[in-house]
C-alpha cells in the first residue's frame, strides 16, 4: 500500500519486487541509506511477504536460524529478545493470499503424476513449496522462462493463475498447468 512505502521511505528503506529484491537485500545489508558504524550489526526488517524475504535470504545463504518472524499482536512480535538480538531478518508475519495457496504436497503429487513435469513456483510461496521446486523467480523470470523453453516442456507454476493461463494459451505447444491444479 501507499502507506507502507511511505513508512519504509521514511524510515531509510526501499520497497522491492520479487524481480529487485536481492538487490534490495543487498543494498540494505550494507547499510542501506545510512553508513553502520564500525561494528554495528545490520538487521533487516522485511514486509509485508514474509515468504519473499525467507526465501531471497535463504538463496543467498542466510540459514533459518538467521531469521525470525514478527507477528504485530505480540509482544516482541511473538519472539524473546534473545533471538531478536541474534537475527539478521526480523519478517513481518505477512503474506500474499495468492500464494499461499500452493503447498509442498501439490509439488509432491505433480511429480508422482508427472515425472516429466517441471515445477515453477513465485519466490512469495511459503519456504517448503520453494525448496521442492525445481526453479523459483519472480513473476518475469517466469515469463522469460516459459518463452526460452523448447517445445513439448512441461510445466506445473504456482504463481497467479491468470499469468499461468495467459502462458498456456500463448504457448500451445508446451504443457502449463497451475501447480495446486493437478488432477492427480
Amino acid at each position: 500500500s501507499a502507506a507502507i512505502k511511505a513508512f519504509v521511505g521514511e524510515h531509510g528503506g526501499a520497497v522491492c519486487t520479487s524481480s529487485n529484491c536481492r538487490n534490495v537485500l543487498e543494498w540494505a545489508l550494507k547499510g542501506g541509506a545510512t553508513t553502520p558504524k564500525p561494528g554495528q550489526k545490520v538487521k533487516i526488517l522485511f514486509f509485508p511477504d514474509q515468504h519473499l524475504g525467507r526465501n531471497t535470504a535463504h538463496a543467498m545463504g542466510y540459514p533459518l536460524d538467521k531469521m525470525v518472524v514478527w507477528d504485530p499482536r505480540h509482544d516482541l512480535g511473538g519472539n524473546n529478545e534473545r533471538d531478536l538480538q541474534e537475527a539478521d531478518f526480523v519478517l513481518w508475519k505477512g503474506h500474499c493470499s495468492v500464494h499461499q495457496l500452493f503447498r509442498p504436497e501439490h509439488v509432491d503429487q505433480v511429480r508422482k503424476a508427472h515425472p516429466n513435469m517441471k515445477v515453477m513456483v513465485h519466490p512469495e510461496c511459503q519456504f517448503d513449496v520453494v525448496q521442492k521446486a525445481d526453479l523459483a523467480g519472480s513473476t518475469a523470470y517466469i515469463v522469460q522462462q516459459v518463452e526460452k523453453a523448447p517445445p513439448g516442456t512441461e510445466w506445473a507454476i504456482g504463481t497467479e493463475v491468470h499469468l499461468i493461463n495467459r502462458l498456456a494459451r500463448q504457448h500451445p505447444e508446451q504443457k502449463i498447468i497451475v501447480l495446486s491444479d493437478c488432477q492427480c
